[in-house]
C-alpha cells in the first residue's frame, strides 16, 4: 500500500519498532512461548537494581482506564518490550487462614475482593490498600505473566510482559484459578473474549 493510499484510508504508517516486531514474529512463526525463554521470562531473576527501576518507572509503562474486559483495567502507556518488569502487585500481607473472613467482610460491605496468593502461608490482600496492579484483568491469551520473585529475602509478585505489547493495549495475565470439580456450581465466567477463551476462570 502506498503512502497516499494510507492517507486516504486513514491507516497510519508502521513505526520502525513495529516493523521490527512483525519481522520477528515471522521469524519465530509465532511458536509457543516456552520455546523462546529469552523472550518469555518464566522464572526470571530480578535484581535489586531492576526492582528499584520498576518501582520508579511503573507509571511510565502503565495507566488506569476503563477495561474492555470488565470494570477498570491497566493499559500500556507506551510500547513495552518482552521480559519487562512492569509493576508489582502490592497490598496487605495476611495469613492464608484469614482470607475467608476477609472475603465475607468485603461481601457484606459491597466491596470487590482483590487477593493474590503469595505462598502456601501468605496472601496479598489488595482490596483496601493495594496498588494499581490489582486492576489487571484475566485473559486466556495474556500479554503478561505474574511471577513470585525473591528480593533480599522477601517474596514479591511482579507482573512481567511475555511478548511485545503495543501502546494502548490492555495488560492482562492468566489468573490460573484452581479448576472447579464437576459438582461445583459457583463457577466464574471468563469475559476475555480471546480466541482460545476457556469460558470459565475456574
Amino acid at each position: 500500500m502506498l503512502k497516499d493510499d494510507r492517507q486516504r484510508t486513514g491507516e497510519m504508517p508502521l513505526t520502525r519498532r513495529k516493523l521490527d516486531f512483525l519481522e520477528l514474529c515471522l521469524k519465530l512463526k509465532m511458536r509457543k512461548p516456552e520455546e523462546y525463554p529469552s523472550l518469555y521470562p518464566g522464572k526470571k531473576v530480578i535484581t535489586v537494581k531492576q526492582y528499584r527501576k520498576m518501582k520508579k518507572e511503573w507509571r511510565l509503562n502503565s495507566k488506569l482506564n476503563r477495561s474492555q474486559i470488565q470494570g477498570l483495567g491497566l493499559y500500556a502507556r507506551r510500547d513495552i518490550d518482552p521480559g519487562t518488569f512492569i509493576i508489582e502487585y502490592t497490598g496487605e500481607l495476611i495469613r492464608k487462614d484469614m482470607t475467608d473472613a476477609r472475603e465475607n467482610y468485603y461481601d457484606q460491605i459491597g466491596k470487590g475482593t482483590y487477593m493474590f496468593r503469595l505462598s502456601d502461608e501468605y496472601v496479598i490482600d489488595a482490596t483496601i490498600v493495594g496498588g494499581a496492579a490489582r486492576y489487571i484483568n484475566h485473559n486466556c491469551d495474556p500479554n503478561c505473566v505474574a511471577e513470585t520473585v525473591n528480593i533480599e529475602g522477601k517474596d514479591h509478585i511482579i507482573i512481567i510482559s511475555n511478548r511485545f505489547i503495543f501502546q494502548g493495549e490492555e495488560l492482562c495475565y492468566d489468573y490460573k484459578f484452581d479448576v472447579a470439580d464437576d459438582g461445583v456450581t459457583e463457577r466464574v465466567a471468563c469475559l476475555c473474549r480471546a480466541v482460545n477463551c476457556r469460558k470459565w476462570m475456574n
